[in-house]
Parts: structure tokens; sequence; C-alpha cells
């Protein structure tokens, strides 16, 4: 969604978006491209569903629309944190609009948003057995298999997001006061220099190796394999792609309800179960507060560890 090419043009359900001078300058003045995507897109949705056609019906929206989209989020089965970042995404624009006196009220606020479980995270790990079997998978024979090699084992060895697979170059690969490690450039441009294991050292040694653009440093690191002259990165659609293919071949059961997210789950919770500080998971995985962090633990979960084992009547 381009909210903004052309003065006065309408928006339609056929993704055609009218050109707002400012809300143009309320989403430029996001820095981070993720969140600019994220936030245009919630927009986008809103208007689609209320069929806003002109200016004027943006911007004089009242609550009764945004519950009945709201509403229909839910109907549709979008999880309650969809639901509220979309709606957090409208009020951040009305907040604005507001502030510059061109909207007289934000009609997000107030409303009421669907109850998030703050406790737990609800993207499902993979175990250890799955994952190596994951890791052994490519075929490593062939340039796109060590590719995909290197590729999982960034995602499992880092517990990075998918979004900084595709930034990631390969001069983001390098020595580091003895340690080699991967600059990461995570969600919200945060740079996240990250020691790394010796399996993927070796991952990435190996597949390197063998691609023509391993000498160029401003190259991306993973590159689609049929145009790799354009040297043009993954797509994260294409990243996702590459991480169900390879759980559907290790026949994973319900392999279709695992995500990207889920490699970052399993580092997170497989970090934490070997006892690592919970603040250097934090750091390795650029978590802004200690409880997101928290929210992966599924220890206290393990029936094991039920409270019931440690009493005796």
């Amino acid at each position: 969604m381009n909210l903004i090419n052309k003065s006065n043009e309408l928006t339609t359900r056929n993704n055609q978006i009218i050109s707002i001078p400012e809300e143009s300058v309320w989403l430029s003045n996001f820095i981070s491209k993720d969140t600019k995507r994220t936030y245009k897109n919630a927009v986008l949705n809103f208007l689609q569903f209320s069929n806003i056609q002109s200016l004027e019906e943006l911007r004089t929206i009242n609550q009764s629309d945004i519950l009945s989209w709201r509403d229909d989020l839910i109907d549709s089965g979008a999880s309650n944190r969809t639901v509220n970042n979309r709606m957090a995404s409208l009020s951040s624009l009305f907040n604005h609009l507001c502030e510059k006196q061109i909207a007289p009220i934000n009609p997000v606020k107030g409303l009421k948003r669907p109850k998030v479980d703050q406790r737990t995270i609800k993207t499902p790990a993979l175990t250890v057995e799955q994952v190596r079997t994951i890791l052994d998978s490519p075929n490593k024979k062939t340039v796109k298999g060590l590719r995909d090699w290197a590729l999982l084992h960034v995602l499992f060895y880092t517990g990075c997001r998918e979004g900084a697979i595709h930034k990631l170059k390969v001069g983001g690969f390098y020595e580091r006061s003895g340690y080699f490690v991967l600059d990461i450039n995570e969600k919200g441009d945060k740079e996240n220099i990250v020691a790394i294991h010796h399996e993927l050292q070796a991952s990435l040694r190996e597949y390197l190796a063998k691609v023509e653009h391993s000498k160029d440093i401003n190259a991306p690191m993973f590159i689609g394999v049929k145009n790799k002259y354009a040297r043009l990165p993954l797509a994260t659609s294409s990243i996702r792609d590459i991480f169900k293919s390879y759980l559907k071949k290790c026949n994973i059961p319900n392999y279709e309800k695992y995500s990207v997210h889920s490699a970052r789950a399993t580092f997170i919770t497989e970090a934490l179960r070997n006892n690592c500080p919970v603040e250097n998971v934090q750091q390795t995985v650029t978590h802004a507060n200690i409880s997101t962090t928290l929210m992966y633990d599924t220890r206290k979960q393990e029936p094991k560890n039920s409270a019931s084992f440690k009493v005796d009547f």
C-alpha cells in the first residue's frame, strides 16, 4: 500500500489508495521498513473493509466503523495480537492527524481490544531431534542445498527473524575479538553482533566457498539461485517457503502450523532450557524487554515440573 502517490486519488477495494499529504508524513516518520510495512498494511486493510472512497470519509470515521472492522477481524480468525496491532496502527495514524488538527478525534481511543496472553508465546517450538533432522536434510551437493543448509543454521543458531536473513550481508560474517560473529540487522534496524556456534560457522564457510558473490562484502548473504547474477537478497516470502519445504520434507507432524518464527522460539526455548542466563538470551535476540524473552520459557509448563510431585501426604 502506498499511502500516497498521486494527489486526490480515491481508495477502492481494488487496492487504490488515496494520496493524503499528512498521512504520508505519518508513515514516513517511521524509520524501520518493517514497521512501515506493518502499519501501512493495517491501514489499507481498514480502508478496504470500510470501502473508504474519499479523504473526508477517512478523517471523519466513527467508532462504530472501527468496531465493525475489529469484529470482522476476530470473526475471520485473526489472532488477538494481530487485531491489537492493526488497531494500534490505525490509532497511531489518527493520533498524528489529531496533533495536526486535521481530524477532530482519535476514534480508536477508548475502544476495547482483545486480551493477549502476555505469559507465553503461542508460536510452537520444534524438538531438538526435529531440528537435527531438518538441518541434515538439504542436499549439500548443490549450491541451492548449501544455501538452504547455511540459511537454516542461521535461523536455528541465532534465533533471528526472517527480515534479518533478508538483510544479512556477506561482510556480516567475520572474526572479532577471537570469535566469529554475524552482524545481524534486526527489527527496528537494530545492529546485533552475535558470536556464533562452530557448526553455524562451518556451514557459512562451506556455502561461501561455493558461491561467486562470496568476495563481495556488500552482497546479500543469501540470493536466489536461478538469477544469481542479479545478486538480489532472498525475499522474506522465499525464506518462509524454504523453511516450510524442509519441514514438509522431514515429515514434521502438522508442519503447516510452524513458521520461520518457530526457529526463533526453538532457539530461545533451548537456550533457556540449557541454563543460558535470560539476560544473554534477551541480548542475542534483541528483545527490548526481558519479560518478552521470559514468555518463551516453557520449562514451567513441562509436566515433570508440576508442583504436585513436590508434595507427599
